[in-house]
């Protein structure tokens, strides 16, 4: 990715940059809470089940991303910093 500098005669330059896209700001979704008033019993424990079911593929990603990044850690060694 191009990023835009000025050279030391202050002309506009470009340079590349090494970007992690973990470490971006990115808009996150938040969850929106329900009226759980208004839900059934029966409701309430699919939802339970919706948000089991959703927080295991969460850990999974997790998981998937630690190994990738001890993976690269280990052929690159850690960051500085």
């Amino acid at each position: 990715m191009f990023f835009p500098c000025l050279s030391p005669d202050e002309k506009p330059c470009y340079k590349w940059a090494m970007i992690n896209p973990d470490e971006l700001e990115s808009p996150r979704p938040t969850l929106k809470p329900l009226d759980l008033q208004q839900m059934s019993v029966e409701e309430l424990h699919e939802y339970i089940a919706a948000l089991e079911a959703e927080i295991a593929r969460v850990e999974e990603m997790i998981t998937k991303k630690e190994k990738h990044k001890s993976g690269v850690e280990a052929l690159f060694g850690k960051p500085k910093g």
